[in-house]
């Protein structure tokens, strides 16, 4: 890249860190964290999230500011249905601009929303709570390959990045036989290493502080690096249950061949007149039980075990 396309590059972030703060809608997530680029339903149960949600319908854009709950106040939410947020330090400031793409009321009453994310913010100021959630916030410079290579990272290291991510999830989908082939054609075809990273980071169900790091991570090039390890430890999980899978079922199909065996054997031998040591052993403790002059306590307890070894035989 020349210095002109450097300079451009440069020019656009610090002109974004640079803008004054814009006021939008705010919805707070329970357990998620919307990445760029993501499009996911969710459902908006509390008061005020979902006057949020029927506010943001009526706006020209649909466009609204939404940011993951801190794990430490979820305690508070789960132990009161009716709970809200009420401060700027209950969620996570980096968050992202997503658009409603739909909106339908359930039932009961909560609204479920099918919400695209578009972009990283920070949000600088929570300005209302009543009857909506309100903020200031600004525009965050976005993750991507032009940026990585500006600030010195080599493509080769992000190409080398990406197809190691996409070798790993095809393993994966191999390793699974339910993995969808529709997903596996969109995460081995994606020419966004941000995009594969984010889309990593929602398969691999990683939980809400994990997210918010990717979130977070201004590095495309160490945002890979994270995903790469990730994945790694998950196929690894795989190989392993795959493994112990097999050898079970070998056992399984070891112990199914010696009973079937043995009832062949059995068959046999009873068609010759014969019988097999083990049955031999078995009809000699019946005669001895029969004929010994045992108490009646032991010879009952005799029978359960001549029982037993005939169920076993």
């Amino acid at each position: 890249m020349g210095e002109e396309g450097f300079m451009d590059i440069t020019a656009s972030v610090f002109s974004r860190q640079d803008k004054q703060l814009e006021t939008s809608l705010l919805l707070p997530l329970r357990n998620i964290v919307l990445l760029p680029g993501i499009t996911l339903p969710i459902v908006a149960g509390r008061r005020r999230s979902v006057a949020v949600a029927e506010s943001t319908m009526l706006t020209e854009h649909k466009q609204l500011i939404v940011a993951a709950i801190r794990p430490e106040a979820q305690g508070r939410l789960e132990e009161d249905e009716k709970a809200e947020i009420n401060s700027l330090e209950e969620i996570y400031p980096v968050a992202t601009l997503a658009v409603v793409k739909k909106m339908s009321r359930l039932p009961i009453g909560p609204v479920q929303l099918i919400i695209e994310s578009l972009e990283r913010v920070r949000i600088e100021q929570l300005i209302q709570t009543e009857p909506t959630y309100t903020v200031n916030y600004q525009l965050l410079p976005q993750v991507t390959t032009e940026t990585a290579i500006a600030a010195g990272t080599e493509q080769q290291t992000l190409a080398a990045l990406t197809s190691a991510i996409q070798s790993l999830w095809q393993e994966a989908a191999m390793l699974n036989s339910n993995f969808p082939e529709e997903l596996l054609a969109v995460l081995l075809h994606s020419d966004d290493p941000a995009q594969l990273a984010y889309q990593t980071s929602i398969l691999l169900q990683q939980d809400v502080p994990e997210m918010q790091a990717v979130l977070e991570e201004e590095n495309l090039e160490m945002l890979l690096r994270q995903m790469l390890e990730d994945l790694k430890q998950e196929v690894e999980v795989q190989r392993l249950r795959r493994e112990i899978l097999g050898e079970t079922k070998k056992e399984i199909e070891g112990q199914q061949r010696e009973f079937f065996l043995r009832q062949q054997l059995k068959q046999i031998q009873e068609e010759l007149g014969e019988l097999d040591p083990d049955s031999q052993e078995i009809e000699e403790l019946r005669v001895r039980i029969k004929e010994g002059q045992l108490p009646e306590t032991a010879q009952k307890q005799a029978k359960r075990e001549l029982a037993r070894l005939e169920r076993i035989g």
